[in-house]
Formats: structure tokens, C-alpha cells, sequence
């Protein structure tokens, strides 16, 4: 085809005019684009091919994610079991008793968190951080130390150690 292209345009611009350069660098540019074209041409029939070689997810399997999706949609709603307790007192105790469990593995977090940062500080010589990790190494001991203080301040209140 570029060889048609080119005794066409050959035969109408002599190979001394200023256009028969033009006309190369043309015929140049036209097959750069053709090799181009080519190539993109194959890159896009393996990708077709790739993907269509992908197995599709089997009816049972679309099936079963459609039924799990459904239940896991209408499981709120479904009627949870609610028995009263005898002792009010005893809920509410053992409610704070877990709240304040909870407090104190966050407490523990923070001191293992603002130890860790205060080594990393030590090591890069980093004033700013050294002072965050020490504030969150003093947080730490406070929230694992909220029990104990209820406990001095409240010892009615019904909370064991």
C-alpha cells in the first residue's frame, strides 16, 4: 500500500523538488504509524484473549452468593431473644465491669504505642516527638489506672479488681 502511495506521488513530484523531501518524510511518518498500528493492533487481540480465556463464576456459585447476600441483608431484621434479668444491679455492674476492661487494654495500647514512639524519638533525635510520646505513655497509665481510682474513690460502687 505505502508502495503505491509512493510511485503515485513519485510520478507527481520530481525527485528534485523541495517537496520530495516533504513526500519522505511523509511516507516515513506513514510507516511508523503502520508498524504502530500493528502492534497495538496484536497487544489488543492477546488482552481479548486473556480475558475471554477467564472462567466465568459457575450459576451454583452466583447463585449461593445471591442467596448469602440476601440473608446477610434481612438478617437485622430478623427477631433477636431478649430475656430480663433478675438483678438490675447486676447488669449495670457487669456492663462497667467490661466498659472499664476495654479502657484498660486501650490504656495498654497507648503505653506499648507511646513507648515504641519514644525508642523511635531517642534514635532520630526528635524533641517534638519524644514530648507526644511521653504524653501518650502518661494517657496510657491514666486509662489503665481509671478502675483502681473509681475503686479508692467508690468503693460501694460495686466494681472488683
Amino acid at each position: 500500500m505505502i508502495r503505491k502511495i509512493k510511485t503515485i506521488l513519485s510520478h507527481c513530484f520530481p525527485a528534485g523538488s523541495g517537496r520530495s523531501r516533504r513526500l519522505q518524510r511523509a511516507a516515513a511518518r506513514a510507516r511508523r504509524l503502520q508498524v504502530h498500528l500493528k502492534r497495538q493492533c496484536a497487544f489488543r487481540q492477546a488482552a481479548e484473549r486473556a480475558v475471554s480465556s477467564l472462567p466465568l463464576p459457575s450459576r451454583k456459585l452466583r447463585g449461593a452468593a445471591f442467596l448469602s447476600a440476601l440473608a446477610a441483608a434481612f438478617m437485622p431484621a430478623l427477631p433477636a431473644q431478649a430475656t430480663a434479668a433478675q438483678d438490675p444491679a447486676g447488669v449495670v455492674g457487669r456492663t462497667v465491669d467490661f466498659l472499664l476492661s476495654m479502657l484498660t487494654g486501650v490504656g495498654v495500647c497507648f503505653i506499648a504505642f507511646g513507648v515504641l514512639s519514644l525508642a523511635i524519638s531517642f534514635q532520630s533525635h526528635d524533641d517534638a516527638q519524644k514530648s507526644r510520646a511521653i504524653l501518650a505513655i502518661l494517657g496510657g497509665a491514666v486509662a489503665v489506672s481509671v478502675r483502681y481510682v473509681i475503686q479508692i474513690v467508690a468503693p460501694n460502687a460495686g466494681i472488683t479488681v
